[in-house]
């Protein structure tokens, strides 16, 4: 009993690894698509002209069978013998021939076999060329069977105004027909690996080279974004692959220098950790010392202790929360109904403690009261009213003049359109450079004074949107500067 064969695994040999990649890669594809559109378009034309090669080749079968009727012009068609027909049939590829005159006078024939000639016969006139049943006959040719006849009509070349009727087997037609289409497709394979050769290199040295080293570029960014040396330069194209080219090495340049601050911005919060942990620690023996000074004998030390002690409490929760931002870890606003114009007294009391010659005028109405969280709030009016006192006391000094008014007003209404509490700070200072507007309140980035870290705006718009309010500024010019800070609800 034969064993059947088992089934073996396909050999690598069978399809190559690199002619599989090839051809799943772009060039393979494009390579494949232009082959096969040139084929196609190829076969569009193979048709049209299969089926013009089939009319020329009836056209010269009818033009050979009027030569050899022609010899019968002068003598009576029984004068020939039936060997002698068949032998001028045979010479001109043909079954039968008649030449019908337009005066209507007997037809001359040339005939072989006439009695087994069918009468029911596909018929073509060849005195009228319509594409479609021209292509049509012509297939019907290619799959006719051995021994099948067609009947052409034509107009006489050699006798004015007759017809020649003439009766052709398709069997040498049929092998012609099959012998033009495979030199057309021999042709056509020829022409469209070269014309698909050509385009493949053109295409792929133009358009596909370009994208596959722009793709290696990026995968090697990816690996390290950080490398100046694998930022793209653009090849000065200026077709859609250099807009390309243009628009990678712009967002490299932004990425680049957006890890840049991001490990900046690492360092400096791993140093503000460590910083506050530091200054907790120094604020606890602080704590100590102003619960002592608290109950000195000294009037104005018992006046200033309390002031003292919130502002070391304060300083001391700020440490606490630095470090637990650190950690990712920093506690939600508590918000609660707050008294907004005493808020604002104890900010601005702190903030100008350090500026005695800017004078508040605090216009808030003692009735309103917003939902804040009091913390956030006592942060966010500090650093506004600070950077307001330290921005005019900064022209004052570079004015060298004591008559220029250093004045800090705060107001609110409350929004009804919008919801909110609109609270205004406004300063009598300089005003802001324009340079400074656009980007006032991104960290590091609005820095005025050498003294200045350019946090403070960031922080505090940052706490106002954690309670669902903004902070925006409203004008800044030589008259001063005006901040709205908006709170989420009445």
């Amino acid at each position: 009993m034969t064993n059947p064969p088992s089934s073996s695994p396909p050999q690598s040999g069978a399809h190559p690894i690199g002619a599989v990649r090839f051809f799943r890669s772009l060039s393979g594809r494009l390579l494949m698509l232009t082959v096969l559109f040139v084929m196609l378009a190829e076969m569009v034309t193979f048709v049209p002209s299969l089926a013009a090669f089939h009319r020329n080749w009836l056209s010269e079968r009818a033009e050979s069978a009027e030569i050899a009727l022609g010899s019968l012009e002068d003598a009576p068609t029984d004068a020939l013998s039936e060997r002698l027909q068949s032998n001028l049939l045979m010479l001109a590829g043909v079954r039968y021939v008649a030449l019908m005159r337009a005066d209507g006078s007997a037809p001359i024939q040339l005939a072989s076999m006439s009695d087994l000639v069918p009468t029911d016969l596909p018929t073509v006139d060849l005195r009228r060329h319509m594409p479609m049943p021209a292509i049509e006959t012509a297939f019907a040719t290619l799959f006719s069977r051995p021994g099948d006849m067609i009947r052409v009509i034509n107009t006489s070349k050699h006798f004015p105004e007759g017809l020649v009727e003439t009766i052709v087997v398709q069997d040498q037609l049929r092998q012609d027909m099959l012998a033009f289409g495979e030199r057309v497709l021999a042709l056509s394979l020829i022409i469209s690996f070269i014309t698909g050769g050509l385009v493949f290199y053109s295409l792929n040295r133009s358009f596909v080279r370009p994208m596959k080293e722009l793709v290696n570029h990026i995968s090697a960014f990816r690996e390290r974004p950080d490398d100046a040396s694998r930022v793209l330069r653009p090849s000065g194209r200026r077709d859609e692959i250099g807009r390309a080219e243009h628009a990678l090495a712009d967002m490299e340049h932004q990425v680049r220098a957006a890890l840049g601050q991001q490990q900046r911005l690492a360092a400096l919060g791993a140093a503000v950790a460590r910083l506050a942990h530091d200054l907790r620690n120094s604020l606890a023996t602080a704590q100590v010392v102003s619960e002592r000074l608290g109950v000195s004998d000294d009037p104005k030390v018992r006046l200033v202790a309390p002031r003292l002690e919130r502002a070391i409490a304060r300083a001391g929760r700020l440490a606490e929360a630095a470090l637990r931002y650190g950690r990712a870890d920093e506690a939600p606003p508590q918000m609660e109904r707050t008294p907004l114009a005493a808020a604002v007294a104890e900010a601005a009391g702190d903030a100008l403690a350090g500026f005695p010659a800017v004078m508040f005028n605090n216009r808030i109405g003692t009735d309103l009261t917003v939902q804040v969280d009091r913390e956030y709030l006592h942060r966010i009016l500090v650093n506004l009213i600070r950077n307001g006192a330290q921005a005019m006391t900064a022209a004052q000094d570079t004015l060298k003049s004591h008559e220029l008014p250093m004045k800090f007003s705060a107001s609110a209404y409350l929004d009804v359109d919008n919801n909110c509490v609109r609270m205004s700070l406004a300063d009598t200072g300089p005003g802001l450079p324009e340079a400074a507007k656009a980007r006032l309140f991104e960290p590091f980035s609005a820095v005025q004074r050498a003294d200045s870290t350019g946090l403070g705006l960031a922080i505090a718009r940052e706490l106002a949107r954690a309670q669902g309010g903004d902070l925006t500024l409203t004008s800044s010019g030589p008259e001063g500067a005006v901040f709205d800070l908006a709170f989420s609800g009445p």
